[in-house]
């Protein structure tokens, strides 16, 4: 005798979407560690500058080599500074650190898309606690941020559907 029993579409539709969820931020978290080890992901900056120089450039070539083996995937790029000048300053300076980096790896074939450049966290979160100047502290810093929408190829965050 045999048996069969069609399960509704909707709890297809539900088994679907949360074993995808859970494989995806899977995928992002096992990326996130092959990210980290495969790449220099933090790169400085003179003080008082957003410009890169050749030491930068060449990990966000390694950075960007890397980003285009996973075009489903999306990059935080965050802009930090050190703890010398105002806050206000400081959170602009990381910015502009940030877009150094994000137009570095565009125009190495990067799609913009993939990037996130809009976190500044200026002097919020430094790599080493010391109020004088500190190079450490001058940095970029890329990350796997989640995966992309393949319908708007818009970015979706780890846990938020």
């Amino acid at each position: 005798m045999k048996y069969s029993y069609r399960l509704p579409a909707s709890i297809i539709f539900v088994v679907f979407v949360l074993s995808g969820c859970s494989q995806s931020r899977q995928t992002e978290v096992q990326l996130s560690s092959l990210f980290e080890d495969t790449v220099t992901t933090t790169v400085f900056f003179d003080f008082d500058k957003a410009e890169l120089d050749a030491t930068a450039r060449a990990a966000l070539g390694e950075q960007a080599a890397f980003i285009l083996q996973y075009p489903t995937i999306w990059f935080r790029v965050e802009g930090h500074a050190d703890r010398v000048g105002s806050v206000d300053y400081n959170e602009v300076l990381g910015l502009r650190r940030a877009n150094a980096a994000l137009e570095y790896l565009v125009s190495q074939g990067v799609q913009r898309s993939q990037l996130e450049a809009v976190v500044s966290f200026g002097e919020e979160r430094p790599a080493i606690e010391i109020e004088a100047r500190e190079r450490r502290n001058r940095r970029v810093v890329t990350e796997v941020g989640g995966t992309l929408d393949p319908v708007c190829n818009c970015r979706k965050r780890p846990g938020v559907e």
